[in-house]
């Protein structure tokens, strides 16, 4: 699975808007768009900020649950 659609199900499964997650990590709702679109990758801070809160490792955010 790709970091886009790992950011999106997590976004999902917490229950938070693109807005919401954009909030959290500081940005606009447009930056998590790219993200969850392919248009942008998350800078190392904000991949972290996103493991952080999703209770995964930026490994498993960027590869998938078999990481490793």
């Amino acid at each position: 699975m790709s970091v886009a659609t790992e950011i999106k199900i997590r976004r999902e499964a917490m229950g938070l808007s693109q807005k919401e997650l954009g909030d959290r990590l500081d940005i606009g709702q447009s930056g998590v768009s790219a993200y969850e679109t392919r248009r942008a990758i998350p800078s190392l801070d904000k991949a972290a900020k996103m493991a952080a809160m999703f209770g995964c490792s930026i490994d498993t955010l960027f590869y998938g649950e078999n990481a490793g």
